[in-house]
C-alpha cells in the first residue's frame, strides 16, 4: 500500500483525538497590520504560526496562489473568481499590493473551473511560472499571458514538490489512479509528460491537495481527513518531519452570524508518524468555508506561511483572506 495512504489511515487517530477548537472573536485588521487573536495554541516545537493580516476579496474568489510571475516585481496574487451563471468559466486574475490595495495586473475570463487552480515550476526550474487550470496552462513570457491547452479536460487535485525539488501536479486519472505529472510547454509535443506514480510520503517535501471530498476519497484518503476537500503534507522547518495539515468543521455556533458549526472551519497540523497522534497547531475558527490554501504572503515582506482563502470574510461581507506567517523558534 502508498505510503501516503498508510500515514493519512494512521492520522484517523489524529483526527478523532483532536479537541474541538472554540470560536474566537476575530479582530478585524488591515493588511500588514499585526492582529492577535484570543486563541489557545497547543505548544509545540515542530511548527508556529501567527495571524499577520486579515484582508477582504470579492466574494466569488474560489482558489488562489502567491508566485513570482515577474522576477523584477513584488510577487503576484493569482486568483480564480466565478462567473455568474456559468460553472466551467473562471476569471484569472493576476494582482499585486501597491501598499494598501491589490491592483489588477491582468484579468481574462477563461473557459474553466473557478475551484482548479495550481501554481508552481511544473516545466523545470528554467521555465516559467505555470498557472494549471482546469482547461490547460498558461504562463508570461515576454510580458504576455501565453496559453497551452490539455487536450481534454483535467481533473487536477494539487500538487507537490518531491525530495529532489522537482515540482509537479496531481492528477487524478481513469481507473481512480492517481498520477503526478509534469509540463512540456513546446509547442509539438503533449502538454502532460513524464507520468508517474505517487512517491511515497517520505519522498515528499510538500504536498497541498484541494479538491472535492468524494475525489480525495477515491485516492484512498479516509473521509474523515477530507471533509473539507483540502489535506496536504508539508515538511517542517526545524525537524523536517513530515506533517499532515487538513481541515475541522467547528462545533460551536457563531450566534451573531446566525450560520451552523458547518459554516466555520479550522486548519489542524498533526505529526501523523507519532505514537499517539495529537494537534501540533490550529488555527483560529474562521468565519465561513475554507476554500483554498497557500503557503506565502502576497503582501510585504512576502514572509512563507499559512494563507488561506474562506468564503467569508471577518467583517461579514465577501471572501476572507488571512496569512499566518511562520514563526522561528
Amino acid at each position: 500500500m502508498n505510503r501516503l495512504k498508510l500515514i493519512a489511515r494512521a492520522s484517523i487517530v489524529a483526527a478523532i483525538m483532536l479537541a474541538d477548537v472554540p470560536v474566537n472573536a476575530l479582530q478585524a485588521s488591515k493588511p500588514g497590520v499585526k492582529t492577535t487573536l484570543n486563541a489557545q495554541q497547543p505548544n509545540s516545537n515542530e511548527i508556529k504560526y501567527k495571524l499577520e493580516f486579515a484582508h477582504r476579496l470579492a466574494s466569488n474568489v474560489e482558489s488562489i496562489a502567491v508566485a513570482d510571475l515577474n522576477p523584477n516585481k513584488a510577487p503576484s496574487l493569482i486568483y480564480l473568481a466565478s462567473v455568474p451563471n456559468s460553472s466551467n468559466s473562471a476569471k484569472l486574475v493576476i494582482a499585486h499590493w501597491n501598499g494598501s490595495s491589490f491592483i489588477t495586473d491582468e484579468a481574462t475570463v477563461i473557459n474553466a473551473r473557478p475551484d482548479v487552480l495550481e501554481v508552481g515550476k511544473f516545466a523545470g526550474p528554467t521555465q516559467p511560472l505555470i498557472m494549471a487550470t482546469s482547461d490547460g496552462v498558461r504562463y508570461l513570457k515576454n510580458g504576455a499571458l501565453k496559453f497551452k491547452p490539455f487536450p481534454q479536460v483535467e481533473n487536477i487535485v494539487g500538487k507537490l514538490e518531491d525530495s529532489t525539488g522537482a515540482v509537479r501536479l496531481v492528477i487524478a486519472a481513469a481507473q481512480m489512479k492517481t498520477v503526478t505529472v509534469s509540463i512540456d510547454l513546446s509547442p509539438t509535443d503533449p502538454v502532460l509528460a513524464n507520468p508517474q506514480s505517487m512517491p511515497p510520503a517520505t519522498a515528499i517535501n510538500r504536498m497541498d491537495l484541494h479538491s472535492s471530498p468524494t475525489a480525495l476519497q477515491s485516492m484512498g484518503l479516509p473521509s474523515t481527513l477530507v471533509k473539507g476537500g483540502i489535506m496536504g503534507l508539508w515538511r517542517a522547518a526545524v525537524s523536517s518531519k513530515l506533517l499532515l495539515y487538513y481541515l475541522i468543521a467547528s462545533h460551536e455556533e457563531n450566534t451573531q452570524r446566525g450560520a451552523t458549526s458547518a459554516d466555520h472551519w479550522s486548519v489542524t497540523f498533526v505529526d501523523p508518524t507519532a505514537v499517539v497522534p495529537k494537534s501540533l497547531y490550529s488555527t483560529p475558527v474562521l468565519p465561513g468555508i475554507i476554500r483554498f490554501v497557500a503557503h506565502r504572503s502576497p503582501i510585504a515582506p512576502y514572509s512563507s506561511g499559512l494563507l488561506l482563502l474562506t468564503s467569508q470574510s471577518d467583517k461579514g461581507v465577501g471572501a476572507g483572506l488571512y496569512f499566518f506567517k511562520l514563526k522561528d523558534n
